[in-house]
């Protein structure tokens, strides 16, 4: 069924900047030395204590969730030769190796503890709000975003669904099949129908706290990749 909301618009910066500095600072990363992506994961996490420590059990789970991925970096980089080798005992171990595998389990320590800030201090609506600002130009060019911005709502309205569902399933107050009936039950009253769009907020113009952000963001950038 459709429903409304009165939820308040998360403090400065703007939700639509918010995902525009991420992938800002997704460009800039890989010309940053391999030291700034660990002290950048540190700060993450610092960060997401401070919020709570939920978030940082959080984040720290997503890295535990990645330990085979950071495993298959390391394999691939480590003995990857060049440099010097750093353990005669250790054949293929090298200087160059270990660079690049301490490079790219960073780069991806950092991007995942960016994300995570982000995405745990920002209602899920308001990112999907500023998603849907940032798309807004592309109306001009005959690009349907208001199409998007329906989807967006009707995907939110069955997470929500879903997640409350969840949530007795874990706290094994209901059975497995109890859950699924009740998810087909509200999906066949059409409980997830486009008015649900209607909750998604209006991401609202830029302040100028917004506006300095990106030019700074932008100059940055470009200080980095034309240094």
């Amino acid at each position: 069924m459709p429903t409304t909301t009165t939820e308040v618009a998360p403090g400065p910066p703007h939700c639509g900047v918010r995902i525009l500095l991420l992938f800002a600072f997704a460009a800039a990363l890989p010309q940053l030395p391999t030291w700034t992506y660990w002290v950048s994961g540190l700060l993450a996490l610092l960060w997401l204590r401070v919020m709570g420590s939920v978030h940082a059990r959080f984040y720290v789970n997503g890295l535990w969730r990645l330990r085979w991925l950071f495993f298959a970096i390391v394999i691939l980089h480590l003995w990857q030769g060049g440099g010097e080798v750093l353990w005669p005992s250790v054949p293929g171990l090298t200087t160059i190796g270990v660079e690049q595998a301490l490079r790219r389990s960073g780069l991806l320590l950092a991007l995942l503890g960016v994300v995570v800030v982000v995405t745990r201090s920002t209602p899920a609506r308001w990112l999907a709000a500023g998603l849907v600002w940032g798309l807004h130009p592309l109306t001009y060019l005959g690009v349907p975003t208001g199409r998007f911005a329906a989807r967006v709502g009707l995907v939110f309205a069955a997470v929500d669904g879903t997640r409350e569902e969840a949530a007795k399933l874990r706290g094994g107050r209901d059975r497995l099949d109890d859950v699924a009936a009740r998810l087909l039950l509200a999906a066949e009253r059409g409980d997830y129908t486009p008015g649900e769009a209607e909750a998604l907020p209006r991401a609202g113009a830029l302040g100028g706290l917004d506006a300095a952000l990106l030019a700074a963001a932008g100059a940055a950038l470009v200080a980095l990749y034309l240094v």
